[in-house]
């Protein structure tokens, strides 16, 4: 059985690491910033950016394209429709979730 050891640099790599982590975690109690959610507002970024207007338009030509393929025989009808309603469901996340929540009594505060 070998024994590793850890050399002098990659030491120093892993403490730049993870005190690098730590400052960046406390930035903003540090400089007495708004608190907020990091990954709340990562989350409402992404959404916006999957259901803005170059998306929508990306979609669209995505449907478009694959409906073609399928009618000339170059896609499968299953094809088709698997984007069809990855599509529609990608759009109306919102209106899903927001449905969801009302019906199971929760709170959903939408992106801003």
């Amino acid at each position: 059985m070998r024994k590793t050891t850890i050399g002098v640099s990659e030491l120093w790599q892993f403490s730049f690491f993870v005190i690098l982590s730590v400052t960046l975690v406390l930035l903003p109690d540090l400089a007495l910033a708004q608190n907020i959610s990091i990954g709340g507002n990562a989350v409402c970024d992404i959404s916006d950016s999957f259901t803005g207007e170059v998306a929508t338009g990306i979609g669209t030509i995505a449907i478009c394209t694959v409906g073609t393929m399928a009618c000339i025989g170059r896609v499968q009808w299953t094809t088709a429709v698997v984007v069809a309603v990855g599509v529609s469901l990608l759009f109306g996340t919102t209106a899903l979730l927001s449905t969801l929540a009302t019906a199971g009594g929760g709170n959903i505060t939408p992106c801003t």
